[in-house]
């Protein structure tokens, strides 16, 4: 066990029981597994927020991650209106904000006083709008603490058993696939989370469907844009969006960009 671990061993078991937000991505999902090798199951929370914007692969991901460590489960309605008519700049705060302050009313009720978020400390290199919330509601992250990065995560993962998320793409809420300052209906996202399993199953591990206001674009890694332009695989993916009625989809010469949707980035 290295330093770092040792640490974070030492940090989790001077909280004696704690409450987990648990997204189903690679972070959370290792930290709720380590929280529960340390102080057991039954010292630890799992909470699963849900709301029609979020990946439903990662939520149904929580939910069987959580029996099978055998931790209670809280499954909390974290979707907000206002979020989904006008997608606002700062919906990433408003979602968080919603999030923790559930989470934490939640945790209070079942005894558990510390709450947990799996942010790593590559994740303190990106502007993340989230992170104003988590401090106004006193939430803790034990990676950060600890000084663990995101292959140290994925170090974690693999000795705790969790191949399955070790080299999966980080996934972010579907409100990100559209350009801010617009409505987005449930069937904007139906097309998004629909079309992005079909490239998945193609082979495509980091994708996103960009909905702009004329057209789609597609944005894989850099690594896979060649792939993405082969004939065989483009002709694949217009016969998909044709069958949607969708004919203006383009690849993207560039590749994956964060925040790529956010007017004032």
């Amino acid at each position: 066990m290295n330093l770092e671990i040792q640490k974070l061993n030492t940090f989790i078991k001077g909280r004696e029981r704690v409450a987990v937000c648990l997204s189903g991505g690679l972070d959370s999902s290792t930290l709720l597994a380590f929280c529960v090798s340390v102080l057991g199951s039954e010292n630890v929370l799992a909470i699963i927020g849900d709301a029609s914007y979020m990946i439903s692969d990662e939520i149904e991901y929580a939910k069987n991650l959580s029996v099978k460590l055998g931790v209670c489960v809280q499954e909390i309605d974290v979707g907000l209106d206002e979020i989904l008519n006008g997608n606002p700049s700062d919906r990433c705060y408003l979602c968080k904000f919603n999030i923790f302050s559930k989470a934490r009313i939640e945790a209070e009720k079942k005894g558990f006083k510390y709450l947990f978020d799996g942010s790593n400390t590559d994740d303190l290199v990106e502007k993340r709008l989230g992170d104003k919330a988590k401090l106004q509601l006193n939430i803790e992250s034990p990676f950060v603490v600890c000084n663990i990065n995101k292959q140290k995560v994925r170090n974690l993962a693999t000795e705790l058993g969790l191949h399955e998320r070790v080299n999966r793409a980080s996934a972010t809420c579907l409100m990100t696939r559209f350009k801010t300052g617009r409505a987005v209906s449930l069937s904007d996202l139906q097309i998004i989370q629909e079309a992005e399993n079909f490239l998945k199953n193609l082979g495509f591990n980091l994708v996103r469907v960009r909905c702009f206001d004329s057209h789609y674009e597609i944005q894989t890694s850099v690594n896979d844009i060649g792939k993405l332009n082969s004939q065989e695989v483009w002709q694949k993916i217009k016969n998909y969006f044709q069958s949607k009625d969708i004919n203006k989809v383009y690849p993207s010469s560039t590749g994956y960009k964060f925040g790529c949707m956010q007017e004032d980035m």
